[in-house]
């Protein structure tokens, strides 16, 4: 073990702590541009996702449009049909009374034949 530790001599030390130096910056160095990677792939990532978000806000927007022509053209269909419903409605009472008529003239003529 004596020998070892003599063998160290100090200028065998100071390689040592050139080379730990060394491979501590280029440790440094791979961190860095990993970092500087990682840091440009979330500033794509913010992009990208802020183009998407654009699209769908977008996309929803033209939807909305459509939907408020459909509840416009909805409302139409409800007038028309309103109006087909009043229609029918008065249908219905001209042939109530008719029925009324047509059953009276029965009853009358029964009554004048008896």
């Amino acid at each position: 073990m004596e020998a070892m530790r003599q063998s160290w001599s100090d200028e065998r030390l100071d390689d040592l702590n050139v080379k730990v130096d060394d491979l501590g910056r280029r440790v440094d160095n791979g961190f860095n541009r990993i970092d500087a990677k990682i840091e440009k792939q979330a500033e794509r990532a913010a992009a990208e996702s802020a183009a998407v978000r654009l699209e769908m806000r977008e996309g929803f927007q033209r939807v909305d449009e459509r939907f408020e022509r459909m509840d416009e053209r909805l409302e139409r269909m409800d007038e028309r049909f309103e109006r087909v419903d009043e229609r029918f409605e008065r249908l219905h009472q001209l042939m109530l009374r008719s029925s009324v008529v047509v059953i009276a003239a029965l009853i009358a003529l029964v009554a004048t034949q008896l």
